[in-house]
């Protein structure tokens, strides 16, 4: 189904959110492919959007992607840096600066206009920030399970502090102090035949 309507303001622009009026239109779907799930993303290709895929796993990805160029659909696959086919990028440089500069930079060279980006869980904080910087490429943005932020937050500012104590306290003890490991997909209890 559709999501109602909601409007959400970046520093530069208000941009009207919802799963209507995609046909036409670019999607960028920014997170993890296993929570956001083949049904959303089947989803907005019947709805009529090119589809633009970004997540962790790749593979899911590739898959999703390959049916939906099949059904006629424009999609492109990237990876954010540091994550899947570029996780050899990964460093403690890398930054949500990072991750939105890899996706203005995909609307740039690509030269897409009259964008939909789609967001899905830490994606929802990287479409925020590059609507703000895709010098107008940007027509709407769609939050999928993900995280909202309001103007200058980051991940860690929406997140509940339990919820930041524990990321924190894995990447110290996982993740040579810098980074956070992955959220397991039983966490979101994907059915373990989902799980990758």
């Amino acid at each position: 189904g559709c999501s109602a309507p909601l409007r959400r303001e970046t520093k530069n622009k208000e941009y009207h959110m919802s799963l209507f009026d995609l046909a036409g239109k670019t999607a960028l779907a920014t997170g993890s492919s296993r929570g956001l799930g083949r049904a959303m993303i089947e989803g907005l290709a019947e709805a009529g959007a090119a589809v633009v895929l970004n997540g962790m796993d790749t593979g899911r990805l590739a898959s999703a992607a390959k049916e939906m160029r099949a059904a006629g659909h424009t999609v492109f696959t990237p990876t954010l840096t540091g994550l899947a086919d570029r996780s050899h990028l990964m460093s403690p440089t890398i930054s949500l600066m990072t991750h939105i500069k890899d996706v203005v930079g995909l609307l740039n060279w690509e030269e897409l206009s009259d964008v939909v980006l789609v967001g899905h869980s830490y994606g929802g904080v990287v479409i925020t920030g590059a609507a703000d910087r895709a010098d107008g490429r940007v027509k709407s943005l769609i939050y999928l399970d993900a995280l909202v932020p309001a103007h200058g937050q980051s991940a860690m500012d929406v997140r509940r502090p339990e919820q930041v104590e524990a990321s924190f306290a894995a990447a110290k003890a996982k993740g040579n102090g810098w980074r956070i490991p992955p959220t397991t997909a039983a966490t979101f209890m994907v059915n373990e035949a989902d799980q990758a």
